[in-house]
């Protein structure tokens, strides 16, 4: 007998070959023989001449008549007649020894790798694998026609574990009420409204401390009064009345202050301290979205927009503690025979307007973040990149990116002219002596009225400084108009003020730039395309901001016999800055589209390279304190966003003892220097402490926003996701060339079959 492997001959009743190793036994010698098989799947090996066999031909070939081995029984039957000497079946070769058509099968690895079934996998020892089971195919394969084996399907990634948040909440209330939708936008609306009264609370009993306790000013008005005037709230001697209040002014709602039959009403939407109620509706937008315990995107967010319901309800209960009787001043009391009492009554309409808009706008952000799972930023980012319209996300967050910068710079202005100044003409304020105690006042009040006021003054700066008219409108008697501008301005403005065209220069070219990158362009030509593109939402966010921005205050007399009443109001038009925002955006844009796919792009970063340079020498000693303060390693991980935050607080210490020195110097000389040489100095100063500083702060939050959070690794997938594609586990789905192919006999070093 010869081996079916190496061709090697052996002994008669060898079991193992001597060269190769391999089995000479059959897989299975009692097997059943193999009946019913077609004429296209008879299997026929021919040998030549010199006895070296032919390779089969398979499904009805040519066949050659050399040699046959039959899928037939012996017999007499006649479907299957009786083979010729020279022809044999593999029946025979299935008891006989000598010449076995298939080795014996083993059991090996599995050809994709893994197993998900747990089955054996059968292999033989002419290197042949298959992933079918014996039980269920034939026992020779090439009677069967080739299949290829369906592709096991991924299993869909099983759902994250609840957050820290919902976890607790599981705790605490069970988890069939941390999983109601109900429940969970009730607690997230009733949060939001309770810790805004209490930040709102806690505020006020700030500013009333910092206030001067003696009377300063005229007609008996108290450093408190200045304070809350400052803040935009009318003094009720009341703490948890004055927070209220002042939560109910912080969401944009108006008051009405009725004195006998006069109605005084003022309304003022935007104000600085919407952040305080923005942060509340935040952490109740997450507190709704938490109790999604199945994380559905679409589930999550309808329930973070839905607390802006209980959170509008909750100010409307407010409401019935804020309106009443305005203490008269000295008794601060309020009583009900006396005439003299004004009434406060807190407008409805804005209520209702205003508590639904900002309710439904943070609480969307908050469930947002709570889908995102610690890595809003992150997530923002891949939507970026993968998104399927590129052109428009990359317009619309370029807008959004040039009015962000653009009202930051606007307010950096207006707090640095407040504070060279001084002094803060407040438009259409409530009485003059509010104007006299803000000019005589110290700098408790100076700076309440910026953080209060700046954002609405700022974006109206913003507006101006697109050549956009500032509109001030009374309507008495007679209806006078006033218009200030850049330009044809009566009188005329100083011409230091048109600096202030750099700010739509800068934001819009900065926009330009953004929408160009993430647009996805590839030349300059389409560079300046996309960044021109962002002129349309430019200009329509500009003007729905314009209504925000809008002061009024109106006088409704009781009787004809105090005269008519009046409606003033001073804001931009939302048509007057339409065909400047859109013009500027779409020039300014392109400019900045171009730049941002040019060769000067690069040119320019070599040439501002020696600015990084400084900013990291600057932010050496942050490095090095930071680390003793937290006893970190001294070698900690540089990034830009590090740098510049280090250099930023260098800095303003270094300012803060330059002022120090200053304030030495003048308080020296002031037998030297005149009193306006002294003024100017304490200004120029006051102006650096402000303006350098705010830049700093405004290039640190613009250098760690451009970037992504978590790096992309090599392969495209972003490292650190988790239950993302990158970590997943389970079984893999094979390539292509993983494929199992159809089996082939060798067709090399063959045995030397004898001739029969």
């Amino acid at each position: 007998m010869f081996c079916i492997q190496c061709g090697n001959r052996l002994p008669d009743d060898a079991v193992f070959c001597n060269a190769c190793g391999n089995s000479t036994k059959p897989l299975n010698p009692s097997a059943q023989p193999m009946t019913g098989l077609t004429q296209s799947s008879r299997i026929t090996t021919q040998f030549n001449n010199s006895g070296q066999v032919i390779p089969p031909q398979i499904n009805g070939g040519p066949q050659a008549p050399v040699a046959r081995f039959e899928s037939a029984q012996f017999g007499s039957n006649p479907n299957n007649p009786q083979l010729p000497p020279t022809q044999l079946a593999p029946e025979q070769f299935s008891s006989n020894t000598n010449y076995p058509l298939y080795p014996p099968i083993q059991t090996g690895p599995h050809p994709y790798g893994s197993n998900p079934a747990g089955q054996p996998v059968q292999s033989n020892s002419l290197g042949m694998s298959s992933p079918y089971q014996s039980t269920q195919y034939s026992s020779n394969p090439l009677s069967q026609p080739w299949q290829v084996p369906s592709v096991p399907a991924v299993p869909a990634a099983p759902p994250p574990p609840p957050a820290g948040l919902q976890q607790w909440l599981i705790r605490t209330v069970g988890p069939n009420l941390a999983s109601n939708a109900l429940f969970g936008v009730s607690l997230g609306g009733a949060l939001a409204a309770i810790i805004g009264a209490l930040a709102a609370i806690i505020s006020i009993s700030i500013a009333h401390a910092i206030a001067p306790h003696i009377n300063l000013y005229s007609s008996g008005m108290t450093g408190e009064d200045v304070i809350d005037y400052a803040l935009g709230i009318n003094p009720l001697h009341s703490v948890f009345r004055d927070g209220l209040q002042l939560l109910l002014i912080m969401n944009g709602v108006g008051s009405h202050i009725q004195n006998n039959t006069d109605v005084y009403s003022y309304t003022s939407p935007l104000d600085g301290m919407l952040i305080i109620p923005a942060i509340a509706l935040t952490f109740g937008g997450y507190l709704a979205a938490g109790t999604d315990v199945q994380n559905r995107v679409q589930s999550s967010l309808w329930r973070g927009v839905s607390i802006a319901i209980p959170y509008t309800i909750l100010l409307f209960l407010m409401t019935t503690q804020v309106n009443g009787c305005i203490p008269n001043s000295p008794a601060y009391i309020c009583s009900t025979s006396s005439s003299a009492n004004n009434q406060l009554t807190m407008d409805t309409t804005t209520l209702l307007l205003f508590g639904v808009l900002w309710g439904a706008l943070f609480g969307l952000l908050g469930a947002s973040i709570k889908l995102a799972r610690g890595e809003w930023r992150h997530r923002f980012y891949l939507y970026l990149r993968s998104n399927q319209r590129p052109q428009v996300v990359g317009a619309i967050v370029g807008s959004f990116i040039a009015v962000g910068i653009g009202a930051a710079l606007s307010f950096l202005v207006v707090a640095c002219f407040v504070a060279y100044t001084s002094y803060s003409s407040l438009l259409l304020a409530r009485t003059p002596t509010f104007i006299t105690g803000i000019v005589n006042g110290d700098w408790a009040s100076l700076t309440l009225w910026t953080m209060a006021w700046g954002p609405l003054y700022g974006m109206n700066v913003f507006f101006f400084s697109m050549n956009a008219p500032v509109s001030l409108n009374a309507t008495n008697n007679s209806t006078t108009h006033v218009a200030i501008s850049l330009f044809g301005s009566t009188p005329q403005l100083s011409p230091w003020f048109h600096l202030l065209l750099a700010i739509p220069v800068i934001c819009l070219f900065f926009g330009g730039r953004a929408s160009a990158a993430l647009g996805r362009v590839q030349d300059v030509a389409a560079g300046a395309l996309q960044g021109a593109l962002i002129a349309i939402p430019f200009t329509v966010l500009v003007m729905l901001l314009t209504p925000l921005s809008t002061i009024t205050y109106s006088y409704l007399p009781g009787n004809s016999s105090s005269g008519g009443g009046f409606v003033d109001s001073a804001g931009v038009g939302a048509f007057d800055v339409f065909l400047w925002a859109l013009l500027a955006g779409a020039v300014i844009g392109a400019l900045g589209g171009m730049y941002q796919k040019s060769t000067m792009n690069v040119t320019l970063s070599q040439v501002f390279k020696p600015l990084a340079g400084l900013v990291t020498s600057l932010s050496k000693p942050g490095y090095a304190l930071f680390a003793r303060v937290s006893k970190q390693p001294k070698a900690l991980q540089r990034t830009s966003t590090k740098d510049w935050l280090f250099s930023t607080a260098f800095c303003s210490l270094l300012l803060l003892i330059g002022a120090g020195v200053v304030g030495g110097l003048l308080v020296g000389l002031n037998q030297t220097l005149t009193l306006d040489q002294n003024l100017r100095m304490r200004d120029i100063t006051s102006v650096v402490l402000i303006a350098v500083p705010g830049l700093l702060v405004l290039c640190t939050c613009a250098v760690a926003l451009r970037r992504d959070p978590i790096p992309v690794t090599a392969s495209g997938m972003p490292r650190g996701v988790p239950m993302s594609v990158s970590s997943y586990t389970g079984p893999q789905v094979p390539q292509y060339s993983q494929y199992p192919q159809p089996p082939q006999l060798p067709q090399q070093q063959q045995p030397p079959y004898p001739q029969l």
